[in-house]
């Protein structure tokens, strides 16, 4: 007999809805138990990686290094829900036996700080050493780009990123109506600083053949071929049939030129010969 009703949470033994429990893959839970969100989440301290792996192993559900590390960089409060919303659509990812352990894009060791009370000051408090670390490196690429010279504008540029945390959140959740404000606010504040031609313009790699034209006909000159110039023979016409008719009538055109004007008389005369 299918049960419809509660299921009970192996974890904190409370019957629980359907929309409170983790959508994991543990057949041998049955129909009667299962393993709440709020659980998950409690147990799954994305500071130890091995607790993530252990729900991850206790639900039958994939562990991916990149995902994990990606949302312990760039989410201020990291939870197992998040994560099971970040795999969601990576098809190739169903259960534990799908997992990947050792990163894939980043072969790099996760770069490690000494946290110290003015990084706490600057960017708050609660945030992993990988995230303080990422928040620095990121104010650092500023400030090779355009140094900072009094403290107001270094905190300018931690706004700014900031700013492009929160945009970048917006984006991973979704959040349509955030992404268009948080997008508009941050591209003002980057004009703000004067940093959003100098981004522009580091990176062309994106843009189709005709922005990158455009570009190199804004920044440099523009080679002329000799085929290109005076395509209707305008010039060439005037030069001719004015400019050299008025310097023979002042007795100024050369031989060479006054010779010009009947070429092409002289032509048909020599093919009947």
């Amino acid at each position: 007999m299918i049960t419809t009703g509660p299921k009970t949470c192996i974890i904190c033994g409370r019957p629980r809805s359907a929309s409170e429990c983790l959508k994991h893959r543990n057949d041998l839970l049955g129909i009667a138990f299962t393993i709440c969100k709020e659980c998950a989440n409690e147990c799954a301290d994305f500071s130890d990686e091995t607790s993530v792996i252990n729900i991850c192993r206790l639900a039958n559900l994939p562990f991916v290094h990149d995902i994990y590390y990606k949302l312990v960089r760039d989410t201020d409060r990291p939870n197992f829900s998040l994560y099971m919303q970040k795999i969601a659509p990576y098809k190739k990812f169903i259960d534990y036996n799908d997992s990947v352990f050792d990163s894939v894009e980043n072969t790099q060791p996760v770069e490690q700080i000494e946290v110290t009370d003015k990084i706490i000051v600057r960017w708050g408090d609660g945030l992993t050493p990988e995230k303080y670390a990422y928040l620095e490196k990121a104010l650092q690429s500023l400030l090779d780009i355009k140094p900072a010279t009094t403290v107001l504008e270094i905190n300018r540029y931690v706004q700014n990123i900031k700013l492009k945390e929160s945009f970048d959140q917006a984006l991973s959740d979704g959040d349509y109506r955030a992404i268009s404000q948080l997008r508009k606010a941050y591209e003002e504040d980057l004009k703000s600083l004067g940093l959003d031609a100098v981004l522009s313009s580091k990176d062309n790699s994106s843009k189709n053949i005709g922005q990158k034209i455009r570009d190199v006909e804004m920044t440099r000159p523009i080679p002329e071929r000799d085929e290109y110039k005076d395509a209707a023979k305008i010039e060439a016409y005037i030069d001719k049939w004015f400019v050299t008719n008025m310097k023979r009538n002042f007795g100024l055109a050369s031989e060479e030129e006054q010779e010009a004007l009947y070429e092409n008389e002289r032509a048909p005369q020599q093919d009947e010969g």
